[in-house]
């Protein structure tokens, strides 16, 4: 129903016809580096595709964003010629390792050697180098165990408290999103359809699902 594509286009990798408006600034849609300089960050759905490159090392995929982009983990202010700065750069994955409990034998694996979980964590182990303003996450327990998707949902939670980051977040997994989110938008042949809380009865949830709406309260 298009939901995924709400998160490309914040990104600027979708084009967009609406306005969007971010602490009463208009977001243009002029591409990802435009969209990152304005504090906006994406976590795709299809993370061996889109999400890491895996077959550089874990902290390779941690910092080369934040390297790219806001040229952070440099020894020196001197554009893309500066020489990374290793002992920066490892110190914050092994941080971002023990606080995402990311399995591995250490920053230097190679992502490829990864469970599917642990690649996902260290996706968000990036968006936290990045400090977004906001961050939109596609599908982020999607291929994941119950250990690795708890562990996901607190960090993104983590991330909103501790850092004051925007999560929005598109998923299949209703669960998820009662779990996470203050507010879930129904996405319904490709437009918001509606509104529901986190505290709506499933079948609140199931007529808008199919395109329906409650008429009156139906039983918790």
């Amino acid at each position: 129903h298009g939901k995924l594509a709400i998160g490309y286009g914040l990104m600027g990798w979708h084009p967009t016809r609406g306005v969007v408006s971010m602490n009463g600034r208009v977001l243009k849609n002029d591409g990802p580096r435009g969209a990152i300089a304005r504090g906006v960050f994406l976590l795709p759905d299809d993370r061996r595709q889109s999400g890491l490159v895996l077959d550089r090392s874990i902290v390779e995929n941690v910092i080369f964003a934040s390297v790219q982009h806001q040229r952070r983990f440099l020894r020196f202010p001197l554009g893309p010629l500066s020489p990374i700065n290793w002992k920066a750069a490892e110190g914050f994955t092994r941080r971002a390792i023990d606080e995402l409990d990311i399995r591995c034998r250490g920053p230097r694996q190679r992502v490829r050697l990864l469970s599917g979980g642990n690649q996902q964590k260290v996706c968000l182990a990036r968006a936290m180098a990045m400090e977004p303003r906001l961050l939109a996450v596609a599908e982020p327990t999607r291929g994941v165990d119950i250990g690795a998707r708890r562990a996901v949902l607190e960090a993104l939670l983590r991330l909103n408290l501790e850092q004051g980051t925007t999560i929005i977040c598109a998923s299949s997994e209703l669960r998820d999103l009662k779990r996470i989110c203050d507010r879930i938008l129904i996405v319904y042949e490709g437009r918001p359809f509606t509104e529901l809380s986190p505290d709506s009865n499933d079948l609140e949830f199931a007529l808008a699902l199919s395109g329906k709406k409650m008429q009156g309260r139906g039983p918790d």
